[in-house]
């Protein structure tokens, strides 16, 4: 079988990362991340996150700019609760970062643009399961 020596040298360098930087990695994980830039826009958009039973942690980070228009964007739990809401109208900015527990189900991050120009991004996920924590120590004995 053939083996694509670039997929093998990329594999590499993200080994020797993790190993270098230690890290902790997560055995599920589930993200959504969007990022536009638009001018005059008007929609209602929905992205929707899948949270299982094993994730532990629901997280969100979000910015918008308004130069003109208005903006509506809100995070809402499987059971319809509304956890985060920011407004813009003709101006302003907002940013916004939290964490959840990451209950089981559907979470809904809704933008509702009218007339809306400027900038948004919004990155929601969910981590959870077995943790494999990597940190490094040297062993090597003192240098000659």
């Amino acid at each position: 079988m053939a083996t694509n020596t670039n997929d093998n040298r990329a594999r590499r360098v993200l080994a020797a990362f993790l190993i270098l930087s230690g890290c902790t990695l997560f055995s599920r994980m589930q993200w959504v991340n969007v990022s536009a830039s638009v001018a005059g826009q008007t929609e209602t958009v929905e992205n929707r996150l899948e949270v299982e039973p094993a994730m532990d942690e629901l997280s969100i980070r979000f910015e918008a700019r308004c130069r003109k228009g208005s903006a509506r964007f809100t995070l809402i739990d499987p059971s319809g609760a509304t956890r985060m809401r920011a407004r813009l109208d003709g101006g302003g900015r907002s940013e916004q970062a939290a964490d959840y527990a990451a209950i089981p189900g559907t979470w809904t991050f809704r933008r509702e643009l009218v007339g809306f120009s400027g900038q948004h991004s919004v990155k929601l996920g969910a981590t959870g399961g077995e943790k494999l924590a990597i940190t490094v120590t040297d062993v090597s004995g003192p240098k000659r």
